[in-house]
């Protein structure tokens, strides 16, 4: 991306005059047609009116481009990335005691992890979802496995 590019994100990626993660923006316009206009100095203020909107549409049109480009940067980071398969088994409380079994694929390069597949065990089917963890390993030989089924602090 060019200087400019990064520039014109940094404008719409931006709320409360801070950066963000996300852009949300919307362009009204209220016009007259001209043949409904019967003062010159009305029509002056909507001709400015009109050029101040062409202009907001041009610059949110360049930020667009440039967004466009900055998808296809990380399309093309994520498509190319090595990743590792990783399965997960995790306690879980929220109401109830839960254990969930996920598998995810992990991007080596900024450790971004994609959920594949997840199943979720009440906590009195703890055997069942440390078997079911077991036996994943077992039928992916060199996946990376990791358990935390520890109660935290609180919970004992």
């Amino acid at each position: 991306m060019t200087p400019e590019q990064i520039t014109d994100l940094d404008e719409l990626f931006q709320r409360y005059g801070s950066p963000s993660k996300e852009a949300d923006f919307r362009i009204f316009g209220y016009f007259s047609r001209a043949d409904t206009i019967d003062t010159l100095d009305r029509i002056e203020r909507e001709d400015k009116a009109a050029d101040r909107m062409i202009e907001n549409l041009r610059t949110k049109i360049r930020q667009l481009t440039a967004y466009r480009a900055s998808l296809m940067e990380r399309y093309n980071f994520l498509a190319t990335a090595p990743t590792v398969p990783v399965i997960r088994l995790k306690r879980e409380r929220r109401d109830k005691v839960y254990y969930i079994l996920t598998v995810y694929d992990r991007n080596l390069l900024d450790s971004h992890e994609v959920i594949r597949e997840s199943t979720r065990f009440p906590g009195s089917e703890r055997h069942k979802a440390i078997n079911a963890y077991n036996t994943y390993i077992k039928q992916h030989p060199g996946i990376i496995a990791e358990m935390n089924i520890e109660k935290s602090h609180w919970e004992r």
